[in-house]
């Protein structure tokens, strides 16, 4: 896994934020790998819960975001996920803003501070 730098497309990549976002979102996740869960097929996934304000698109029963790497660092999907079922987009077919949207509220929900529980 070499997340030490994220990828999207290069004209995306360019984009006023993009960098940043990227960048923030690779060093949570080199920091903290468990993060980002290993597939099957031997890509890996992130998730948040759907944002406030956001305007659900392809799954109207979506409960979080979803976004699928390459071992490289490639984003290639984002969907909008509940239990059962999924719906998103892939490569060249997501929308340049949903890379904004995801990375924005993955960043927000894993820099929230995370209760812990004490254990007597």
């Amino acid at each position: 896994m070499n997340f030490d730098v994220l990828h999207i497309d290069s004209e995306i990549d360019a984009k006023p934020g993009m960098g940043r976002l990227l960048a923030d979102a690779a060093t949570v996740i080199h920091v903290e790998p468990g993060l980002a869960e290993r597939l099957y097929d031997g890509t890996y996934r992130i998730e948040c819960p759907v944002p406030p304000g956001y305007k659900l698109s392809m799954n109207r029963f979506a409960k979080r975001l979803t976004a699928r790497m390459s071992e490289q660092g490639y984003i290639f999907e984002i969907s909008e996920a509940d239990q059962n079922s999924s719906g998103g987009w892939i490569g060249s077919c997501i929308p340049p803003t949903m890379f904004k949207v995801f990375l924005t509220a993955w960043l927000a929900h894993v820099n929230q501070p995370r209760q812990r529980e004490l254990f007597i």
